[in-house]
């Protein structure tokens, strides 16, 4: 009764799983919409005018030259 003590059992320790990172999702741009042939050619004709005098609200354009060579102004 009291002479021998039961031995324990080692409890064996859970090995932890490794957490997989979540790849995050690339947000797909949206197409912009499209000009129609009047609004693009309005919006040359501001570009072509910006370019030989600049409105001081409208920011630089950016490869003006490029844009005279294609107007031919």
């Amino acid at each position: 009764m009291f002479g021998e003590k039961k031995k324990k059992k080692k409890k064996k320790k859970k090995k932890k799983k490794k957490k997989k990172k979540k790849k995050k999702k690339k947000k797909k741009k949206r197409p912009q919409c499209r000009l129609t042939k009047k609004q693009q050619q309005q919006k040359t004709a501001v570009l072509r005018i910006d370019l030989l005098h600049p409105h001081p609200h409208h920011h630089q354009i950016r490869g003006g030259r490029r844009i005279m060579k294609e107007y031919g102004d």
